[in-house]
């Protein structure tokens, strides 16, 4: 169902991603300071949510927006994607494309195949609002392990079997999806540094690049300006919805 069909549920959404996220992706203000939470709830539509009884087991997030299906003019990331959406819902005009900015699972609805569920069903929800093709800034799963390759570098691994080494970006493929390319400014997140010391656990005494949990990059840390800049590079993934 989507929030638009049970809008009792919006306050569920916000501890399913609170367990799921690391706190600076949540407490960080990505998308250039804009209020995501309420151009979600804006935009109920398009919030897709998997309820097994009474529990949220997943949550997946959408805006929408326009994009005339060149990868030049594909968003330039996660950020300028909610900044486009938040721009076309003000000025009134019609969507065409919509952008899945995260699908959360909760832990109950792990190992259970629910991923390529939910975005399928996205998919699905996308092609019932007349979009012409569902995007997504995807982020691998297993990129925080290697937070020191550059994403280019990441997405040309391959398993032993030959198939793509992240089994994140493979579900997107499974379900019919093009690798558009990589969005290597895709989230901006910055703040002083007690509060990263705060996000990450970690003591940040000098100014550097430090290596922190859950990122897919390095933070950059002046201690001289007090400031911490995090940027995200995520891999966009097109899914074309066919009349």
């Amino acid at each position: 169902m989507t929030l638009a069909d049970a809008p009792d549920l919006a306050d569920a959404v916000l501890p399913l991603l609170a367990g799921s996220w690391p706190a600076y992706m949540l407490d960080g203000i990505p998308g250039h300071g804009l209020d995501i939470a309420a151009l979600l709830l804006a935009t109920p539509q398009y919030q897709v949510l998997l309820v097994e009884g009474d529990d949220l087991l997943a949550a997946g997030l959408s805006v929408p927006l326009r994009w005339d299906i060149t990868r030049h003019e594909l968003p330039e990331g996660w950020d300028d994607a909610v900044v486009r959406s938040a721009k076309l819902i003000a000025a009134g005009d019609e969507a065409d494309t919509v952008c899945a900015l995260s699908i959360t699972m909760a832990p109950a609805a792990a190992g259970r195949g629910l991923s390529a569920t939910m975005t399928a069903e996205l998919k699905i929800n996308a092609a019932r609002a007349g979009a012409q093709a569902l995007i997504v800034p995807a982020r691998p799963m297993l990129k925080h392990s290697y937070p020191l390759i550059p994403m280019a570098d990441y997405v040309g691994w391959r398993d032993a079997s030959g198939r793509m080494f992240d089994p994140w970006l493979r579900v997107h493929l499974d379900a019919g999806a093009q690798l558009a390319g990589v969005a290597e400014a895709s989230m901006t997140i910055t703040g002083d540094v007690a509060a990263w010391s705060e996000w990450t656990g970690l003591a940040l005494p000098g100014s550097g690049h430090h290596v922190i949990p859950g990122a897919l990059a390095p933070l950059h840390v002046d201690v001289h300006s007090d400031t911490g800049v995090y940027v995200e590079p995520n891999v966009w993934m097109v899914h074309r919805i066919e009349d």
